[in-house]
């Protein structure tokens, strides 16, 4: 429902009860839940059709913000953004993955607070960061690779479908779409560390299939970890 009105294709009861097919008793107490956590607020009333005007409803892009980053093998690209998954400030960063994710991770976050200050928002507005990175293959560099597995739940434990998307898409839009969506948890696993090798299609199979594994296992992270070569 809040997707139907962010996207502007319902402003009103009637809109809503249309396209979701709900009862008007549900739709307007999900509105007014909406309203109530100022996901939602008042617009101007809509046109007569005979009697008083209909309540509309318009999407608060400034209920909170939104942290991305997409970081590659030497540089990162930084952004805050609204609700409505417009830009208020963005920055490029060098930043090596190779240095380890406690390192990077560390410098990120200290960047992302620096650039959320820049943008003028406050951090009790952030609902969401989102944070892309790089395929961990390097059999040429001749160093260990650390798989990582990323995946996205609900609150309640159960995976999140909210990162499917079928057709072109671009990292920074996805990254965009994802974070929008509220009550969902990214989980980040850290799977058995990789020896290089001399084969970088080899390496690339090693770290598909301890992903692979590490899924079916459903280990958390930081458990059963092996050097494997």
């Amino acid at each position: 429902m809040l997707r139907l009105i962010r996207d502007g294709r319902a402003k009103t009861h009637a809109e809503l009860v249309e396209l979701t097919g709900l009862s008007r008793s549900t739709v307007a107490q999900r509105v007014d839940a909406l309203l109530s956590r100022h996901l939602v607020v008042p617009a101007e009333p809509g046109a007569s059709r005979g009697g008083r005007p209909p309540r509309t409803f318009a999407f608060n892009r400034d209920a909170g913000v939104v942290l991305a980053a997409d970081l590659g093998a030497t540089h990162g690209r930084l952004a805050v953004m609204d609700g409505a998954g417009e830009t208020l400030a963005e920055k490029t960063i060098e930043s090596r993955i190779a240095t380890g994710p406690d390192a990077v991770l560390e410098f990120v976050c200290s960047a992302l607070a620096g650039l959320l200050e820049d943008s003028g928002r406050d951090p009790a507005q952030v609902c969401g960061v989102g944070i892309g990175i790089p395929g961990p293959v390097d059999a040429v560099a001749g160093r260990p690779v650390q798989p990582l597995r990323l995946t996205y739940h609900h609150v309640d434990g159960t995976v999140s479908t909210a990162p499917a998307f079928v057709g072109d898409d671009s990292l920074v839009r996805s990254v965009r779409r994802l974070i929008t969506v509220r009550r969902t948890v990214a989980r980040l696993q850290v799977e058995s560390l990789q020896l290089p090798g001399t084969d970088r299609r080899d390496l690339a199979m090693r770290c598909q299939s301890a992903v692979h594994v590490g899924a079916h296992l459903g280990r958390h992270p930081g458990r059963g970890h092996a050097l494997v070569a």
